[in-house]
């Protein structure tokens, strides 16, 4: 949990914009690996809400990490010159 403190704090201090990806993509990073040691803890104590809901969790940031290579393809298409 420290570990996901930090990275939000990080995150939030950054001041990144849409054109800024390189702290999200860090943010995902450390997340994704907070919370996959979180999984493995709650279905070792198996609780099974717990375990959903960090399965969501884990789902979430997936989708954030997914996000990069189409929002480059955007920005590469918008500065192409127009023949």
């Amino acid at each position: 949990m420290r570990e996901l403190r930090a990275a939000s704090k990080e995150f939030e201090e950054s001041g990144a914009g849409a054109q800024d990806f390189d702290p999200f993509e860090k943010a995902a990073v450390t997340r994704r690996a907070s919370f996959t040691t979180t999984l493995a803890y709650w279905q070792a104590q198996k609780v099974d809400d717990a375990v959903s809901s960090t399965q969501q969790a884990l789902t979430h940031v997936d989708a954030l990490s997914r996000l990069r290579p189409r929002s480059v393809t955007i920005a590469w298409c918008s500065r192409r010159p127009r023949r």
